[in-house]
């Protein structure tokens, strides 16, 4: 278990790796997901909130170039 916990939290770095070389957005959910007494209504919201204002911004942006 430890071993996959250490493999997926590697893939969220690789993910966000990619996101910056890129210059593209990227949210991470992490948490148990198999127990939704930790899933965080308002948490995923904020984050999902705050990849629109990302995702807007750079569209903005383009649209200026």
């Amino acid at each position: 278990l430890r071993r996959l916990l250490r493999q997926l939290f590697a893939d969220a770095d690789h993910v966000r790796q990619i996101g910056e070389i890129c210059h593209i957005p990227v949210v991470a959910f992490d948490g148990d997901q198999a127990d939704p007494r930790n899933f965080s209504e308002a948490q995923y919201e904020t984050r999902v909130q705050g990849l629109m204002e990302i995702m807007q911004e750079n569209k903005a942006g383009e649209q200026h170039v």
